[in-house]
């Protein structure tokens, strides 16, 4: 936890935190249930997930389903995405699931909220998850250039056997190695990234923007990172000579040496870090 003072005559709190993070690619499975708070805690429900009838009428038709746990979290996350459209502005931060699923329409907040209430009425655990999304232009939210310069959410439910499980309904997909876990919750509220108060009569108003990229110069940067590796070597003042090799490659020497060297991963798409910016 972080406090911060600021003097009265302060008009503006500029806050930047800058990150880099590895993630791998577990097809949404996050594994066995730890923390402190049990696993049937994570059937109660929030003012933000309580259901009613729109939301009980939904965990009843999947009820009526003859599908196991697994299948049966897919066709949740598939009927939330039919049932809600996602469109921005059309809902806020207090918006309730029940009230995203009368109006047909949220963004991800509000696709999290219907999943995890439905979740928890259907007797499965579940949670919210604020995190980011190295994201392209095809998922929802993504402006021109394929990027999201806000938070993402998504949700996570407990399935016997796999443990905990993620689904982002609004992309129907389970997170990937392009998503970045920040923090889970009973909903949006508990799950929020960054929460802070104001004391005094003083109006408020808060703006957020995170950038998040590939990490590194990426691997058409060829001359970039033999630069890097020349430069390493140059700022060890001469403790360690750099290889004769070293010193006669040029840049296509060294993608074609990196590129005989044995791949840690299977997915030709694996993306080794990510980091974000807000």
């Amino acid at each position: 936890t972080t406090l911060v003072s600021v003097d009265s005559e302060a008009s503006i709190v500029t806050i930047t935190c800058r990150g880099e993070v590895d993630t791998s690619d577990h097809a949404g499975v996050i594994g066995r249930h730890a923390g402190h708070l049990p696993l049937w805690s994570f059937c109660s429900q929030s003012d933000l997930t309580r259901p009613g009838p729109k939301m009980r009428a939904l965990a009843a038709e999947l009820r009526g389903r003859d599908l196991g746990p697994l299948d049966m979290l897919h066709a949740l996350s598939a009927e939330i995405l039919d049932r809600v459209e996602y469109r921005i502005g059309s809902t806020g931060v207090d918006t309730k699931g029940e009230e995203a699923l009368g109006e047909g329409a949220g963004v991800c907040q509000d696709h999290a909220h219907v999943f995890i209430a439905a979740s928890r009425s259907l007797g499965i655990p579940a949670r919210y998850v604020s995190g980011y999304l190295l994201a392209t232009e095809e998922f929802e939210g993504a402006d021109e250039h394929g990027e999201i310069h806000e938070t993402h959410a998504w949700a996570e439910a407990f399935v016997e056997g796999f443990g905990w499980v993620g689904f982002d309904a609004a992309n129907q997909v389970c997170p990937t190695e392009r998503y970045v876990r920040l923090v889970g919750g009973l909903d949006a509220q508990e799950a929020a990234p960054i929460r802070g108060s104001i004391t005094g009569q003083v109006e408020e108003t808060l703006e957020a923007e995170v950038r998040i990229a590939p990490a590194g110069p990426g691997f058409d940067d060829w001359p970039g990172l033999l630069a890097l590796v020349q430069a390493a070597f140059a700022r060890m003042e001469g403790r360690i000579d750099p290889p004769s090799s070293l010193s006669r490659m040029d840049a296509a020497a060294m993608r074609a040496k990196i590129s005989s060297m044995p791949k840690a991963g299977s997915r030709s798409n694996r993306l080794p870090t990510a980091s974000a910016t807000t």
